[in-house]
């Protein structure tokens, strides 16, 4: 029983070790994006237990920021699972103070935007997340600390490579294409992102 999570060209150690970019001992993930992108099964896979529930429906099973705590190489991880905020229980002042509590975490040191492996541009509403977490965390680096995580990618699927060769990049060039985007980060005197890493997982249920 339990989930089956593989990470494509053994890249489930990277994705694991990803913030040990210094000597803290204490360090906070965030995972953002909409209902059903994975979030959830992507941190169970990471713990290796069960820790998070799973929904498949078009509601999210988490509501308020779930903290999950991870020990690695003496290291804890703290892994915090948000709402899926297309939710459409989610009213706007309800994923603003949400995401306030973030506040209470200064450790965070990644930022995990969880995508379906077939989507190729961030919608509307992970994007005014993500200018939100911006507006918490101004770091002119912001962008060195986010990551892109594909989901529901099976290794036997015909397409994921010709997918990889074709979409990689794509999330970026919306990015970088957003004239709101670009002037609320200037702003707030955040770099463009000159890269985004992207994983590619099977967070999918295994059956035993």
């Amino acid at each position: 029983m339990g989930l089956s999570f593989i990470l494509c060209s053994k890249e489930f150690e990277k994705l694991k070790n990803i913030s040990n970019i210094d000597e803290v001992k204490e360090k906070v993930i965030v995972l953002l994006g909409l209902t059903g992108a994975g979030k959830s099964s992507l941190i169970n896979g990471i713990v290796g237990k069960n820790e998070c529930k799973i929904g498949h429906d078009t509601q999210s099973c988490t509501k308020s920021l779930k903290i999950v705590n991870y020990l690695k190489d003496g290291i804890n991880y703290y892994l915090i699972d948000t709402p899926g905020f297309d939710d459409s229980q989610l009213t706007e002042e309800k994923i603003i103070s949400i995401l306030n509590e973030l506040r209470n975490y200064p450790r965070i040191c990644s930022i995990l935007i969880c995508l379906k492996y077939n989507e190729t541009k961030l919608s509307n509403t992970v994007m005014n997340v993500l200018k939100h977490i911006m507006d918490i965390f101004p770091a002119p680096d912001f962008w060195e600390h986010a990551l892109i995580i594909r989901t529901w990618c099976a290794l036997d699927n015909e397409d994921l490579q010709d997918h990889k060769e074709l979409y990689e990049g794509e999330l970026l060039k919306g990015i970088v294409n957003s004239p709101d985007l670009i002037k609320f980060m200037k702003e707030k005197g955040i770099n463009l992102p000159l890269k985004l890493e992207e994983f590619y997982v099977d967070s999918s249920p295994k059956r035993i």
